[in-house]
């Protein structure tokens, strides 16, 4: 069965996620919160995060569509 930590592209939106963050805080050393810069960034976090989100319900949802067949068999 394959746990979303496992997935190539759920890997991928952590890295990106992280990458994001760390822009973030090297702005907000330099800007202040209201600076747009540091508002896009805020945003393409979050963005970043909804993605993460649906990638991982996406491995999980299949991963259970393979599981579902396999546990009826073992109660039938």
């Amino acid at each position: 069965m394959s746990l979303p930590a496992n997935s190539p592209v759920v890997q991928q939106w952590r890295q990106k996620l992280i990458e994001r963050e760390t822009e973030l805080a090297i702005l907000q050393k330099e800007l202040t919160e209201s600076h747009p810069d540091v508002v896009k960034q805020k945003l393409a976090i979050e963005e970043t995060g909804k993605q993460l989100t649906k990638e991982v319900n996406r491995v999980l949802k299949s991963a259970d569509e393979r599981l579902t067949p396999q546990l009826t068999d073992l109660v039938v």
